[in-house]
């Protein structure tokens, strides 16, 4: 499309290599008819935001590859054998650090219980991986704290749980974070998600 066009041209030949516009493609692709948040925006601003993040805190073009990816691997409902054949090791490995960790009776389990599964699988992995995964969730907490502000009450009916308990779910992103992401440019993204996760505490209290 011409917007995909002068966007690839914007962002620099030096940086995006022509791997990352057939990344660039086929999340395009993927998410062409679903939107994301109150605003009801075209998704792929979503993993856009996500991948420039992973820029701005120190990532590599692998890992924004990974970021761009992220939520195609649910959509697309693809092996991660054939994302490496598709995309290379590397990328597959950081678009496949999203997937959901396996756990007892899935159909069954609650909010709380798959996120707990999820916060486990988070702790170990490679601070690489972890840099992406944090990069994902300060898009979405601080978007969720926008649509807290602008759109009142009914921004936390996307969460069947308690508001204290998604609260909880963010907090200890955070202590993961703070343990893993060590670097001088990863320490200001921690920096970053403390300041919404405390922006969040108070729209909970």
């Amino acid at each position: 499309s011409p917007l995909l066009q002068g966007l690839m041209l914007s962002l620099g030949s030096r940086i995006w290599l022509p791997s990352m516009k057939h990344i660039l493609d086929f999340a395009w692709q993927s998410h062409a008819k679903q939107t994301k948040g109150a605003l009801s925006a075209p998704y792929i601003y979503h993993p856009l935001a996500v991948c420039a993040l992973v820029l701005k805190y120190g990532g590599s073009e692998a890992q924004a590859g990974g970021a761009l990816l992220h939520d195609t691997i649910s959509d697309e409902g693809a092996s991660r054998e054939k994302y490496t054949e598709l995309f290379g090791s590397e990328i597959a490995r950081y678009a496949f650090a999203f997937a959901d960790p396996e756990i007892p009776n899935r159909a069954t389990a609650n909010w709380i219980d798959s996120k707990k599964a999820y916060l486990a699988k988070v702790s170990t992995l490679k601070a690489d991986e972890i840099l992406v995964i944090a990069c994902e969730e300060l898009h979405d907490l601080q978007e969720f704290v926008h649509d807290l502000k602008y759109k009142g009450g009914i921004a936390w009916d996307r969460h069947p749980v308690k508001r204290i308990d998604v609260f909880w779910y963010y907090r200890e992103l955070l202590s993961i974070f703070n343990i893993h992401l060590r670097d001088e440019k990863p320490k200001l993204l921690v920096a970053e998600f403390a300041t919404a996760t405390s922006a969040l505490k108070q729209l909970v209290s």
